[in-house]
């Protein structure tokens, strides 16, 4: 919910210039803003776990997996979002 929150900040205060038709930036702003949000992250989990090898080398893994899988969400999602401005632009709003 960070993620997408700060993605969204970060959209809204560049007014959508470069997001409107480049979904490559989409992918590596999340994939940024997530591999950021997992290292602020790491600092309490690796503290607790008292400085192990395992523990940040399962917490690296956990990481790696968490970043991108939310970068290959970005498609998906990408293209409702794209379906739905051409649906608000075509002004036939019928529901």
């Amino acid at each position: 919910m960070l993620t997408r929150g700060l993605v969204g900040y970060g959209t809204g205060s560049i007014k959508e210039m470069i997001f409107k038709n480049n979904y490559g930036y989409h992918v590596l702003i999340i994939g940024f803003i997530s591999l950021l949000l997992r290292a602020l992250y790491a600092v309490p989990v690796v503290w607790l776990a008292g400085f192990g090898k395992a523990a940040l080398f399962l917490y690296l893994q956990d990481s790696l997996l968490y970043c991108l899988g939310n970068m290959l969400l970005v498609l998906p999602v990408t293209r409702i979002l794209l379906a739905l401005y051409r649906w608000v632009a075509e002004d036939d709003l019928t529901y």
